[in-house]
């Protein structure tokens, strides 16, 4: 799969980082960038949390593609948001 930018990070926290992102997506659709996310979960959310609000709509609007941790990923830009998510990588490589 081919996107302009892939975002990974753990879109399940409630504030500031989710809405940045959001605001993100929201900017690079609008520029006409195919963007994919990439989910993983942190170690600072301890309980399961759905994913932020404004991300899932993004996502079910199609102004962004969730793609799986295994998928295989061609992006010329990949973001990584908040630090605390990669304290401890995933135990089988991503391939972006």
């Amino acid at each position: 799969m081919h996107f302009d930018v892939i975002a990974v990070g753990d879109f399940r926290f409630p504030g500031g980082t989710s809405s940045a992102l959001a605001s993100e997506i929201t900017a690079l659709a609008k520029a006409g960038y195919k963007v994919a996310l990439m989910a993983m979960e942190g170690s600072v959310l301890r309980y399961p949390h759905p994913m932020h609000r404004a991300i899932r709509k993004l996502v079910d609007e199609g102004s962004a593609v969730l793609v799986a941790p295994t998928a295989r990923i061609v992006a010329r830009l990949c973001l990584l948001h908040h630090p605390q998510v990669f304290e401890r990588w995933p135990h089988q490589p991503l391939h972006i």
